[in-house]
């Protein structure tokens, strides 16, 4: 498969975020089982995990992706798959597996 289209799906999606408003707890925006679902149907080689956890008020980026990861992990995504997500697909992406 050519470089140009191995990734040709853009989808985002949400395991943890949240909204915050004064004087209330964090509450789910969006649904889990979307990104779950996402995953499974388009297959993780031909997604990338990324985060943007680390704005005021939210966790820090390396505890938000921890939690992610163990969501992911908990409803079924394999070790094995957060590798290729995590790891595989970025450096395909910016050309650094070769």
């Amino acid at each position: 498969m050519s470089r140009s289209g191995w990734l040709s799906a853009r989808v985002e999606g949400s395991a943890g975020a949240r909204r915050f408003r004064a004087n209330e707890k964090y509450q789910p925006v969006a649904d889990p089982m979307e990104t779950i679902r996402t995953i499974k149907e388009i297959g993780p080689d031909r997604c990338i995990i990324g985060s943007d956890f680390g704005q005021v008020l939210h966790m820090d980026a390396i505890d938000g992706m921890r939690v992610f990861l163990r969501a992911l992990l908990a409803f079924g995504i394999k070790p094995d798959e957060v590798k290729i997500m995590l790891k595989d697909n970025p450096a395909k992406l910016m050309w650094l597996d070769e």
